[in-house]
């Protein structure tokens, strides 16, 4: 039986297939550097750096895409991780770097990890996630060691092992907190759990202190559980800001409630402001001057709530009001009419627009916001978001 014509058939298959391969990373290869060093920025850190063995051209390629990004993984791998961020530190360098993300336990190479950071931070943009700190000293290091950071983000990092601590930068501007790693695992959201979310499970219940000194702070956001006692020092000028605070539990809502309080307290000059409706954390706000546009957000919320209320009657000179949620009557009397008394200033003097993102489900609610509005002497819009 004859099979050299099915041999030579399959060879000619494989010799086309590398053919196609041959002019398909040549057409790759004439694309310019700045573009192929786009294509690398989305992937991670480590696949960009495996390009580097294409050929010579690529070889130090990846060196100049602007995102950074170090996930350690498993424990068992710790020593080769650790290598391979000074690695590519050594030869990235620092002025190409406009992102740096860092994932990992801090441990007892504290001195090691500072120096990363002080390393990279030339630039000004810094993201730390689930990075768990060992003790305040080097924590207070690693935070006053940036004095050019302008962007900072801290993403379910572990506080466990941190009594107090300042977060301080003279030139830093915006701030984001997200302490989700206790709700998504309460809640399922979060399908890799692990050790340092295991870790996280046993969190102190008072938390940690953190001071926020930022005399250049413009722009703050907090999202997650309160397990941490936040509050700001002469933060005055943070104008922009976002409190989304998720409840614990009826044992904790009384200390959530102070530490919402504290943070609001350090937030005298702000302008715009989203918080999350709890009717325990608005029962003692400060007044806010010089706010001008409010965003509430939550599942629903109901017109006779004296969170709402509170928070209307210390906002003088607010212009923008926004409901980011269902806005509802008591199931328990369809015919309650939400009546503010006294009617808040900024109702007369200064609102301009109330914005209800989800319609009003029947006749009632539609006169209970269209009644309420009756109210306000200065406005122009009421935006139903449809």
């Amino acid at each position: 039986m004859d099979v050299s014509f099915p041999l030579d058939k399959a060879k000619k298959k494989n010799l086309r297939k590398k053919q196609n391969a041959n002019k398909s990373r040549k057409g790759i290869n004439n694309f310019p550097d700045p573009i192929l060093q786009h294509v690398l920025s989305y992937l991670s850190t480590k696949e960009a750096v495996r390009t580097s063995i294409l050929s010579k051209r690529w070889k130090y390629l990846w060196t100049s895409i602007p995102k950074i990004d170090f996930n350690e993984g498993a424990p068992d791998g710790r020593m080769m991780f650790m290598k391979f961020v000074e690695r590519v530190l050594a030869l990235h360098g620092p002025s190409n770097i406009k992102r740096f993300s860092l994932s990992c336990n801090v441990q007892y190479d504290t001195s090691r990890i500072t120096a990363w950071m002080r390393s990279v931070v030339k630039h000004k943009r810094l993201t730390l996630e689930k990075v768990i700190f060992s003790d305040d000293h080097s924590t207070q290091q690693l935070f006053t060691g940036c004095p050019i950071l302008e962007d900072l983000c801290l993403i379910d990092c572990i506080w466990k092992y941190v009594k107090a601590v300042c977060i301080s930068s003279p030139m830093l501007r915006r701030l984001f907190i997200s302490d989700r790693y206790l709700f998504t695992e309460k809640y399922g959201e979060n399908d890799d759990k692990d050790d340092l979310n295991a870790d996280a499970d046993e969190n102190d219940s008072n938390g940690s202190q953190v001071v926020i000194l930022g005399t250049s702070l413009k722009w703050f956001a907090f999202d997650g559980e309160l397990i941490n006692d936040c509050c700001f020092c002469n933060s005055s000028s943070v104008v922009d800001a976002s409190i989304e605070a998720f409840e614990r539990n009826e044992v904790d809502c009384y200390q959530d409630a102070h530490r919402v309080f504290k943070l609001l307290s350090g937030l005298s000059s702000v302008e715009k402001l989203v918080l999350n409706h709890a009717e325990e954390l608005f029962a003692h706000l400060p007044v806010f001057y010089k706010l001008t546009r409010l965003s509430l957000e939550s599942l629903e919320t109901l017109f006779t709530c004296g969170a709402v209320q509170t928070i209307l009657q210390n906002s003088p000179c607010l212009d923008f009001l926004e409901f980011q949620m269902v806005v509802c009557l008591p199931a328990y009397d369809q015919n309650y009419d939400w009546v503010l008394d006294p009617v808040p200033a900024c109702f007369v003097t200064h609102l301009k627009t109330i914005k209800i993102s989800e319609f009003p489900r029947d006749e009632n609610e539609m006169n209970a916001v269209f009644g309420e509005t009756k109210d306000v002497t200065t406005i122009d819009l009421v935006d139903f978001g449809i």
